[in-house]
Formats: structure tokens, C-alpha cells, sequence
């Protein structure tokens, strides 16, 4: 279920210039434990942040759930790192958020998400 729940997203949200879906490389098989979709943010006048409230407001609940090593608070503490200080990893954080995705889901379900998102996204649009 999770599989069609994927294919369903990303047919929805692939030709969408606001949103990066994720890769599938050939010859690997994901087990879709997360669906992180990436936020194109100069394509948006809106940050994830944002786009993760209207979803809220839309009854759509979503997570940040790979937050670099380097922003938790041991490893600034310890070693005094700051956000810029891995450009890379902080800026794909901040355009990353995870959807619902889960065998449970339903065909309304993934429905209501993709008509969430887009709806987010095309509102929102520079």
C-alpha cells in the first residue's frame, strides 16, 4: 500500500515547479518508510515552515523528521556549530518535510493530501 500511496503522490506532485519529489535509483528497491518531499523555495514566496501551518490549516499534519547533526544541541554546545556551517545539509533541511505515508491510508486520504499540497503550493507561487 505504501508503494501506491508513493506512486500516487508523485504523479501528482513530479511537474509541479514548487516540489521535488523523491528519487528512486534503479536497481533499489525503498521500502517508503517516509515520503520527504522537497520544497523548491524560490519558487515559493513562503518558507517549509509556512507551507507546514497552511497544511496544517488544511487539516493535513506533517513532520521534519532529518534535522542535521549539527543544529542538535549537544553538537553546538560541544562543538559550537551554527547553521552555516554545513550549507549543504542545513539547506536541504530547510526544504524538506515528510507526508503522511502509511498502509492505513486511505484512497480519500492521499487524495485529501495531494489536493492539500498543490492547493499550498499553487497558492502560494512566486
Amino acid at each position: 500500500r505504501r508503494r501506491e500511496v508513493v506512486a500516487a503522490y508523485t504523479a501528482a506532485f513530479a511537474n509541479h515547479d514548487a516540489l521535488q519529489v523523491p528519487v528512486e535509483r534503479a536497481g533499489v528497491e525503498s521500502a517508503w518508510h517516509l515520503y520527504i518531499l522537497r520544497i523548491r523555495s524560490e519558487a515559493l514566496r513562503i518558507n517549509r515552515d509556512e507551507v507546514i501551518e497552511q497544511l496544517k490549516g488544511r487539516n493535513i499534519g506533517t513532520s521534519v523528521h532529518f534535522i542535521p547533526i549539527h543544529l542538535h544541541k549537544y553538537y553546538r554546545d560541544k562543538y559550537g556549530y551554527r547553521p552555516g556551517d554545513f550549507p549543504v545539509a542545513h539547506s536541504n533541511y530547510r526544504r524538506m518535510i515528510s507526508l503522511p505515508l502509511h498502509p492505513g491510508l486511505s484512497d480519500a486520504d492521499v487524495g485529501d493530501v495531494i489536493e492539500a499540497v498543490l492547493g499550498v503550493a499553487s497558492a502560494n507561487a512566486r
